[in-house]
């Protein structure tokens, strides 16, 4: 458990020796300036051995005492002799061997507390409790402030060994004083444990009970609709004290799917019906047969069989593997149901990486990766916000993982102002623009029932895709100047107003419009 052995083992062979129901022992553990009391409780179990049933730890922080000369006492040097004396030794046999041999340097030390806390400054005698309560052991003495010390100075918690099987002295000491949960909330603020599902509470708790001098890390995984994300954090160890010092961020962007018809699959509508699904949480895709048998629901059922029915066929194969890459990595029921071949592919696809600093999220950073643009802000929370935007492009010296280019863009109200221009409710403008400056790729409602998705390039207007990831172009700020791109003139044209077959499609050039001829 990390206790000191020594003593801590006296102490047991005294208790066992005795063949008691039960017993508990006090242990004192030093930690630096910082001191920690265990209250072990031990059981005597039915195969006449003794087990830990449950530890009540109590943490007591750094006393600094900054008082001079109190009635005629010099209280920095009071406190080195009080430090130079062993007092759990002294107070356990003051007639042992040690105890005489520094007798007239205790009582000397002793008699000068006494004047310390016996003199006409108030002041004094509060000084010399919390010297006592400082270097005593606690049953040495009765304090009439020790109610206010331990409300001033400690904190304490029970742990039960059946609830906490991962119990030691370590993460005892960093739980009760308030190193875990300072570590867990900076963690906490890369939005990783929301992201990726992880339960990163229960894995520092494993972490953390071990000695750890000089920090560690924690690796994460997660897959989006996008792509595959590792998130590696980097915590190290200052002043006593854990804290995340940079964490690295890979995302290896996956294929688009073709989608299509293939063994009387519909992908595309394949794929919207798995994206309704939370395949993350095994109790919403089961339900309860007659006979009280956990089965798959009905949409679940459905998705299973176009899945198999798409191993049919070579396209229907590409599919698939996508799709249960995309959908299934983290599921718990289906996850040992992705393919090899899936998992091949996802080991061969290109990874960009880049590291970041505490204050960014999981979220940005992956979004940074994913292409898209990103307040500078947001990645680097430290900096004032302004209208300069970062964005992830093609190194043109080569670099796999990209560079960063900054481009001075619109502020948050712009984008309000470009988002209210859409048929959106406007009671969804606030959280739609909120994502955007995330960097998110944004699903709307528009106010006719239709889904998009949205995306702020950081200057210039909104881009908007179908579902599908399909650019739909549009005249948002009414620009008479305004054209959409040639090839998606030419598709329309094609599509839309000649309405011939994609294979019989000629080229029409909209430059050269005729004259008095509407389009």
């Amino acid at each position: 458990m990390g206790l000191s052995k020594e003593s801590l083992d006296n102490d047991l062979k005294k208790n066992l020796d005795l063949g008691l129901p039960f017993f508990t022992l006090f242990h004192v553990q030093q930690y630096e300036r910082e001191r920690m009391i265990f209250e072990l409780r031990y059981l005597r179990a039915p195969e006449e051995t003794y087990q830990l049933e449950k530890c009540k730890a109590t943490h007591r922080q750094q006393i600094d005492i900054y008082s001079n000369n109190v009635n005629g006492v010099n209280v920095p040097e009071l406190e080195t002799d009080m430090t130079d004396i062993d007092w759990p030794a002294y107070f356990a046999d003051p007639n042992s061997a040690l105890a005489i041999y520094h007798g007239d340097y205790i009582k000397s030390t002793l008699d000068t507390l006494g004047q310390l806390g016996n003199g006409p400054v108030e002041e004094g005698h509060e000084l010399m409790e919390l010297l006592m309560y400082k270097y005593w052991p606690a049953q040495a003495a009765r304090l009439s402030s020790i109610e206010k010390f331990r409300k001033e100075y400690e904190n304490a918690q029970d742990f039960g060994m059946k609830d906490w099987p991962e119990f030691t002295a370590a993460l005892a000491f960093h739980i009760v004083s308030g190193r875990f949960d300072a570590v867990y909330n900076e963690i906490k603020d890369t939005g990783i444990e929301e992201i990726s599902g992880s339960d990163i509470r229960a894995w520092l708790k494993v972490e953390l009970s071990k000695e750890r001098p000089e920090g560690f890390q924690s690796v994460q995984e997660w897959s989006t609709e996008e792509g595959y994300a590792k998130m590696t954090l980097h915590i190290i160890k200052s002043d006593d004290w854990y804290l995340v010092d940079s964490f690295t961020v890979s995302l290896a962007l996956y294929p688009e799917i073709a989608h299509g018809l293939y063994t009387e699959v519909d992908t595309c509508a394949l794929e919207a019906l798995m994206r309704k699904i939370n395949w993350n949480i095994s109790e919403t895709l089961q339900i309860h047969s007659p006979d009280n048998k956990p089965v798959l629901n009905d949409s679940v059922t459905r998705v299973v069989a176009a899945m198999q029915r798409l191993s049919q066929s070579t396209q229907g194969i590409a599919a698939r593997d996508l799709l249960a890459l995309k959908y299934w990595q983290q599921s718990p029921l289906f996850k040992e149901a992705i393919p090899k071949s899936a998992w091949d592919l996802l080991a061969a696809l290109p990874a960009k990486t880049r590291g970041f600093l505490p204050g960014a999220t999981a979220e940005t950073a992956v979004n940074l990766l994913a292409g898209r643009a990103v307040p500078e802000h947001v990645i680097y929370p430290m900096t004032v916000p302004s209208r300069t935007w970062l964005k992830l492009v093609s190194d043109p010296e080569g670099d796999p993982n990209g560079m960063v280019v900054s481009m001075e863009g619109y502020g948050r109200k712009e984008l309000e102002n470009l988002v209210g221009l859409l048929p959106v409710n406007p009671g969804d403008i606030h959280t739609l623009v909120s994502a955007l400056m995330n960097g998110n790729l944004v699903h709307a409602t528009l106010v006719n029932g239709n889904e998009v998705l949205l995306e702020a390039p950081g200057e210039g207007c909104i881009n908007i895709y179908t579902r599908e990831r399909q650019r739909i172009h549009a005249n948002i700020l009414l620009d008479p100047e305004w054209k959409p791109p040639a090839e998606a003139l030419q598709k329309w044209i094609n599509e839309e107003l000649l309405n011939t077959p994609q294979a019989d499609q000629q080229q029409y050039s909209y430059k050269k419009k005729p004259r008095g001829k509407k389009l």
